[in-house]
């Protein structure tokens, strides 16, 4: 699948995004190559960045992450992981949408004014810090108990 996309501001990928999702999806789940373990995909464009990073991101929002933990799980395993503000925007969006939520996980303004910020540095702290969307107090609870069975569990 080739998108042909600039890395540009005001490109519209966000109308790709279930499209890249189901080519995604569909390559996983074909029977692993001889020699493979799991079947693999390969997404990439000129620099590694902006576009690739949104498409990754994207995918992973829809398999139930939020806008910042799967940019921290993007950015964990390439650090120069930084979609245009434009891409972050529609990623925002898209937050938005699969929640149903106003609010998002990541603060767009400290991320449009750096976008090399850390993951932490553009956190929502508070009332929208992860999970699906804007929380409230009771969701944080939940998402400490989530967090610490995970430790539990070997994660």
């Amino acid at each position: 699948m080739h998108l042909g996309l600039e890395d540009n501001a005001k490109e519209d990928i966000s109308m790709y995004f279930d499209s890249t999702t189901e080519f995604i999806d569909a390559v996983a789940a074909l029977p692993p190559r001889e020699g493979s373990a799991v079947p693999a995909v390969l997404v990439h464009c000129h620099s590694g960045m902006s576009r690739s990073v949104t498409v990754c991101m994207a995918y992973l929002m829809g398999k139930g992450r939020s806008l910042i933990e799967a940019f921290e799980m993007v950015k964990s395993t390439r650090q120069q992981a930084s979609p245009n503000a434009g891409f972050m925007e529609q990623l925002a969006e898209y937050e938005r949408e699969l929640t149903g939520r106003e609010g998002n996980t990541l603060d767009l303004e400290k991320y449009q004014m750096d976008r090399f910020s850390s993951v932490e540095e553009v956190r929502v702290k508070g009332g929208g810090g992860g999970g699906r969307g804007g929380r409230g107090r009771e969701d944080d609870e939940k998402m400490t108990d989530y967090e610490d069975e995970g430790k539990e569990g070997g994660k």
